[in-house]
């Protein structure tokens, strides 16, 4: 930890002290379940540009944020459902969830997730450090894949595991596969 400096320390107790609030507490509360959730993601994305020396572009947190909301009330919609159709409560916070709340919630935090990608993409900072003036062009890919999982979502009421859904959807490994590919062509 000495080697890589104090602020790597800072974030890792952060973290730490974060998930012990989150485990007793936090978790109980709706829409500050979610963002600690998502703060969680940031932090931990904090932890590995420090670890590996690699310095964030504002855009990518804020994408990153916005990205581990999205997926986080899609899962609260999913544990709605949960509670509609099987009568079971999937945790204490979903009594401060209504299904017009999450669907609201879900739209802006795609709808925020996309316009933070695409911002990243067209940055001075991001074209200069990856060397390309059509980064803007992956952003097709990150649309795709937050309609489809908009679609599994919704229409599949798939969205209780962002892991099984990448894991599982082809779709969604087309998607994955086109956004890394076009970085590949665009180098």
């Amino acid at each position: 930890y000495i080697t890589l400096g104090s602020s790597f320390l800072v974030f890792c107790i952060l973290y730490a002290g974060l998930n012990l609030a989150y485990s007793l507490k936090l978790k109980h509360i709706a829409i500050l379940d979610v963002c600690i959730i998502a703060i969680g993601f940031i932090i931990r994305l904090l932890i590995g540009s420090y670890a590996g020396g690699v310095e964030l572009s504002h855009w990518i947190v804020i994408t990153t944020f916005f990205l581990s909301l999205f997926l986080a009330f899609c899962k609260r919609r999913d544990d709605l459902e949960i509670l509609r159709t099987q009568k079971v409560r999937m945790r204490k916070s979903v009594d401060g969830y209504s299904l017009h709340l999450v669907d609201f919630c879900v739209a802006v935090s795609a709808t925020m997730s996309i316009f933070s990608y695409v911002m990243w993409s067209i940055s001075p900072n991001s074209i200069q450090k990856l060397h390309s003036p059509y980064l803007y062009l992956t952003s097709l890919f990150v649309v795709l894949g937050i309609m489809r999982y908009a679609q599994i979502v919704y229409v599949k009421s798939g969205g209780g595991s962002p892991t099984q859904v990448i894991l599982k959807d082809y779709f969604m490994h087309f998607v994955l596969l086109g956004w890394v590919l076009s970085f590949v062509i665009l180098f």
